[in-house]
């Protein structure tokens, strides 16, 4: 409202529904982030009881999901960059 006239509010209500929207992406992945941790310490305890041959299966799954996992936060991180400047 530099020159006296004030903003659309179309303008200011689209900007409050992309800042919301980025916030609750940033949550879901939050809840997912603690959701994989959680995983990792259960399958680090069933780790302790598993078989050599079983726990190499085990730890080739663990690497391909940690691949997506992180390929998934790139993607989403530069989508939310996109919408929000």
């Amino acid at each position: 409202m530099v020159t006296g006239v004030p903003e659309p509010v179309v303008d200011t209500t689209l900007h409050q529904v992309t800042i919301l929207a980025t916030d609750a992406l940033y949550v879901a992945v939050g809840f997912g982030v603690l959701g994989f941790q959680r995983f990792q310490v259960r399958r680090r305890e069933i780790e302790a009881r598993l078989d050599p041959e079983v726990l190499d299966v085990v730890r080739t799954i663990e690497e391909r999901a940690g691949a997506v996992a992180h390929d998934i936060t790139e993607r989403l991180t530069a989508l939310v960059a996109t919408y929000v400047k």
